[in-house]
């Protein structure tokens, strides 16, 4: 009640650092039993150790117990990084087989895209036709659509002229009709006109609805590319390593609290 006496705090005693203790201390762990074995020989030495050096700035560990304790926490760290780096790749894989596998149209597969990763030399990357690659492709596709109307138009007529009606196309054009008039022919002009309306208007009119409906493209193949085993089997050892992060954090506030001195009073 009002008159009841309340428990004296005491104040929370922590220890004094000396100037330099961070670095001093981050140098002992970055050459400590654990951390020298921890990064593996193609990943960044230098990310590793500026995870360590943020933890020994936050948690200053005094003895080797608690130096222990945060190069654990560091390792934790790193390993739940590795798993997400080997998600990444499990879906990039699977992206990739997707693609080659499921009748994926060239231009579908162009936003395949690569890039660089510490995962075995190259990790697929992501569909990522998003507004400005959906523009660019349709710029491309009306560029060469008005070449192939161009031609058609000067070679569908009565006295359609084949050179004119040749020049007509652009040069990605000229060479896809060479691969296919690779036979020579009196009646080019004929071939050219079947050409221009069984191959290249038909291509076109796919490559629109390509683009039109991009975003369902994308969907279907992050879909595809989603291995359930592979993930559950990731998730499972992310949950472990969760758990021990809990711990040892547990353990080490606990070392300190006990090193430190600091007693809760209770609640009002």
């Amino acid at each position: 009640m009002g008159g009841e006496a309340r428990p004296e705090r005491r104040p929370i005693r922590l220890p004094l650092r000396r100037p330099g203790y961070a670095v001093s201390r981050f140098n002992a762990l970055k050459h400590g039993v654990l951390s020298k074995h921890t990064v593996l020989p193609w990943e960044d030495e230098a990310d590793y150790e500026k995870l360590l050096n943020s933890l020994v700035s936050q948690y200053q560990p005094q003895g080797p117990i608690e130096e222990h304790l945060v190069e654990e926490i560091a390792g934790i760290f790193w390993r739940k990084r590795r798993l997400r780096i080997a998600e990444q790749a499990a879906h990039s894989r699977a992206l990739h087989r997707a693609v080659e596998c499921e009748g994926y149209s060239g231009m579908s597969a162009a936003a395949l895209v690569l890039s660089a990763s510490d995962f075995e030399g190259r990790t697929p990357g992501i569909l990522i036709a998003d507004e400005n690659w959906k523009a660019a492709a349709l710029d491309k596709l009306q560029y060469n659509e008005a070449h192939a109307i161009a031609a058609f138009n000067v070679i569908n007529t009565r006295d359609g002229n084949y050179e004119r009606a040749l020049a007509e196309f652009n040069k990605d054009q000229r060479e896809e009709f060479e691969r296919y008039a690779v036979t020579p022919s009196r009646h080019r002009a004929e071939i050219l006109l079947t050409f221009i309306n069984d191959n290249l208007f038909p291509k076109y009119r796919d490559q629109r609805l390509e683009i039109e409906h991009q975003s369902l493209t994308r969907n279907q193949a992050f879909g595809e590319s989603v291995d359930p085993a592979t993930l559950d089997a990731l998730g499972r050892q992310e949950v472990r390593l969760d758990r021990k992060l809990e711990r040892t954090l547990a353990m080490l506030i606990k070392l300190q609290s006990v090193r430190c001195e600091i007693i809760v009073s209770p609640e009002e």
